[in-house]
């Protein structure tokens, strides 16, 4: 498996486990939750931020994709001025170093599960 798969399967279980393995949005606890992402996961530098990230339903993270406008409008009734900051961190264009970031992920799940 990638560095980046491996990240993003630990990032989704971090994410989901911070949320209670719930919903965000409808509060369903699904068999399906997926982790999204407020603002595309294209820019690598806040892929793994976990203010970029919540747990959704599929049902939920399809509707919000279908309707980006709807998204960004429940985002910041939810997460007052969230957006405008993962955009100005999303500025920064370092590259990822993969080693480092997998490090951090193990670490904060085994953390999370001590």
């Amino acid at each position: 498996m990638s560095a980046m798969k491996t990240a993003d399967s630990l990032f989704s279980h971090l994410i989901r486990d911070r949320d209670h393995h719930q919903c965000v949005s409808c509060g369903a606890g699904a068999e399906i939750l997926e982790c999204a992402h407020i603002l595309t996961r294209s820019y690598k530098t806040i892929r793994y931020d976990a203010d970029n990230a919540v747990t959704l339903c599929h049902a939920c993270h399809q509707y919000f994709t279908d309707h980006p406008a709807k998204w960004a409008a429940w985002v910041d009734d939810r997460f007052p001025g969230r957006r405008q900051a993962l955009r100005e961190k999303a500025r920064n264009t370092e590259r990822i170093d993969w080693s480092a970031t997998l490090s951090t992920l193990r670490h904060q799940m085994k953390a999370h599960h001590e």
